[in-house]
């Protein structure tokens, strides 16, 4: 018997009866003898918990001899550790896998599922955390992500979401202006403040815009990028009303004098 693990056990038979318990630290094992001439066949009927044990030279017929020569060895049963992957929509993203075994993966944009190529052995500790976030999103851990190995693989999932911001708007037109954002829903400043906050958050690197009626609006600093260590950003917004000339043909072969509501009169 070889590499029967500490604390374990593993139950052999022989012609499908005599079972015997082999115990470790116990490496040798034998059968109730049996007449000469007579065949046998030693199996495993009981794995240990967390190994697979396999006979070699198992099987045959007794020749006046003792037979001292079958052998079982038992290793690891190993476990894979991996999981599915929503939302992620950006690069970056790390993952490691620490404990008995150590690794680590860096799953694409868009990848769904991963897998660590370590494999961890029944009874071992291990621990799977982010390493490093991908670019502008949070990524968390299903639980458990830590734990003692059992006798199945190991799952954990990630979920990852697009980081949200406050974007803090200043309006320099004096006068109602509606801003679009490309991932949040529009902000329209009815008041005429001169500053005031989206509703909805945005993620990193969002592109706005500015509509007023009757005018010609711009967005300095677009997209705007996220201040790391306020978590906000901040946009400033200026419109410039419309002019347009005002002319035209006299066809009275006189002099006319011309008023407009919003113009100079012109003679």
């Amino acid at each position: 018997m070889s590499g029967l693990g500490s604390g374990k056990s593993v139950v052999l038979q022989n012609n499908g009866a005599n079972n015997q318990t082999v115990a470790s630290p116990s490496s040798t094992f034998s059968f109730p003898s049996q007449a000469d001439l007579s065949g046998y066949s030693v199996s495993v009927l009981t794995q240990p918990v967390g190994q697979t044990c396999l006979v070699t030279n198992g099987t045959g017929t007794l020749a006046g001899a003792n037979v001292t020569n079958v052998l079982v060895t038992c290793t690891n049963t190993t476990y894979t550790v991996g999981g599915s992957i929503s939302g992620l929509s950006a690069a970056g993203l790390t993952l490691t896998l620490s404990g008995s075994q150590s690794g680590t993966v860096s799953p694409a944009s868009g990848a769904t599922s991963y897998s660590f190529t370590q494999t961890v052995v029944n009874g071992n500790s291990y621990t799977v955390s982010i390493g490093a976030q991908p670019t502008g999103q949070t990524c968390t851990l299903s639980s458990p992500a830590t734990g003692t190995v059992g006798t199945s693989n190991i799952v954990v999932d990630v979920s990852c979401t697009v980081n949200a911001y406050t974007i803090a708007v200043t309006n320099t037109s004096a006068a109602a202006v509606t801003i679009t954002g490309s991932t949040a829903t529009n902000a329209t400043n009815p008041n005429s403040a001169t500053s005031f906050n989206f509703s909805a958050k945005h993620g990193d690197n969002v592109s706005l815009s500015a509509t007023k009626a009757g005018s010609t609006c711009s967005v300095a600093t677009t997209p705007v990028s996220i201040n790391p260590i306020t978590g906000n950003a901040t946009a400033t917004v200026s419109c410039t009303l419309n002019t347009y000339s005002v002319g035209g043909s006299n066809t009275d072969g006189a002099s006319v004098s011309i008023a407009g509501s919003s113009i100079t009169g012109q003679s």
